[in-house]
């Protein structure tokens, strides 16, 4: 995370990661779900955890590598929504990654 977003996005992002942890080591088998999602194909919580992390490593390796200069960033914005709206942790991290694209995006640009 350090390489791409800066500090104060690094420590949101931390935080997210925190209160998950927590969750998961005290058993909490009610961590929230969003509502309006539909249930994604993956059924236990760490099932659900692993495909939003999954998607949004693609988006992070994508922000950090070096891409070919017509690379669609816009194709990363929507990208895995569905798995990375199951869980707010996912939630959350994605909008920080989502800013980086865009800002990827913006740099792209020619002109």
């Amino acid at each position: 995370f350090r390489r791409t977003l800066g500090e104060h996005r690094q420590c949101r992002a931390t935080a997210c990661w925190g209160r998950w942890n927590s969750c998961v080591r005290l058993g909490d088998s009610r961590a929230p779900y969003a509502a309006a999602t539909p249930p994604p194909a993956a059924s236990s919580p760490e099932a659900i955890i692993a495909k939003g992390l999954d998607k949004l490593e693609t988006i992070l390796q994508h922000n950090q590598g070096e891409n070919p200069v017509d690379f669609d960033y816009a194709f990363n914005l929507g990208y895995g929504q569905r798995q990375t709206s199951a869980h707010p942790l996912l939630a959350e991290i994605r909008t920080l990654l989502d800013d980086e694209t865009k800002e990827r995006a913006q740099a792209s640009r020619p002109g």
